[in-house]
């Protein structure tokens, strides 16, 4: 569990902060106060430098929001590889931008703060890798138990025996890993325990002969199991009231 956690001090808000897991496998956080200050003055004065990915060495970048009620803002945010050391409280599924997303809230007992975490969803026939593969692996998670979440982003260069992969052999591989005080919860083991999750069907258009991936039977599938898992989570905080008055309004969202 290598690379940059979540850190509880950088934001000087408190019992909520919000988070959008973005491409690249980045937990994006806006950051506000003396920090965001900081960040600011540092541009002013010409000392604040962007790497060929957008962001500064320590996880830094200034950027406009492009639409909402905050349009125009310039806003400082930062990033994480990976959320250490919470419980999970509440799963939902929201429309937001003619999408869905997932939220899913995440409870910082040192600190008493719940961590918002908002992620793409299955739209149109096409999943979303990141919430696709944390559905697959919730089945295994112990809601008692606190856990650390690290999407990941990354081309495989080589197979399941660590031998390297000819050059059109190598796939991007794109998900979230769930660690406990057990280790990792491995897909394979999860898998294993249910054989009825159903494959993606294949169309083949007739003249191009394209063939074109229906993930519907799929996103089917796991909506059940997330509706279990929402449910069994409901039970364990009794917090549906709760969950339904911290729900965050548009215009505070800064994505």
């Amino acid at each position: 569990m290598s690379g940059l956690a979540y850190n509880k001090n950088v934001n000087e808000m408190t019992k909520k902060i919000f988070i959008n897991l973005k491409p690249g496998a980045k937990l994006v956080q806006e950051i506000k106060g003396s920090k965001a200050d900081e960040i600011f003055q540092k541009e002013k004065q010409g000392d604040f430098f962007l790497g060929e990915d957008g962001w500064s060495i320590d996880k830094f970048r200034i950027r406009k929001l492009e639409s909402g009620e905050r349009e125009g803002e310039r806003i400082v945010e930062c990033y994480y590889e990976r959320i250490e050391d919470v419980k999970l409280k509440s799963i939902e599924i929201t429309e937001r931008f003619n999408s869905r997303q997932l939220q899913m809230i995440l409870h910082d007992q040192e600190n008493d703060t719940d961590l918002i975490v908002t992620m793409g969803h299955a739209h149109d026939a096409k999943t979303n890798k990141y919430s696709s593969s944390f559905i697959d692996l919730i089945p295994e998670i112990d809601i008692e138990k606190l856990i650390t979440i690290a999407p990941f982003d990354f081309i495989a260069t080589k197979d399941k025996d660590n031998n390297p992969l000819p050059i059109e052999k190598q796939k991007p591989r794109k998900g979230i890993n769930i660690y406990t005080d057990n280790g990792t919860i491995k897909l394979d083991h999860v898998l294993k325990y249910d054989k009825n999750r159903p494959e993606p069907l294949v169309h083949e258009m007739p003249k191009s002969g394209k063939k074109i991936w229906d993930w519907d039977p799929v996103i089917d599938w796991q909506d059940e199991i997330l509706k279990k898992f929402m449910v069994k989570l409901d039970e364990k905080w009794s917090n549906s009231e709760d969950v339904a008055k911290e729900k965050q309004t548009e215009e505070n969202i800064p994505f």
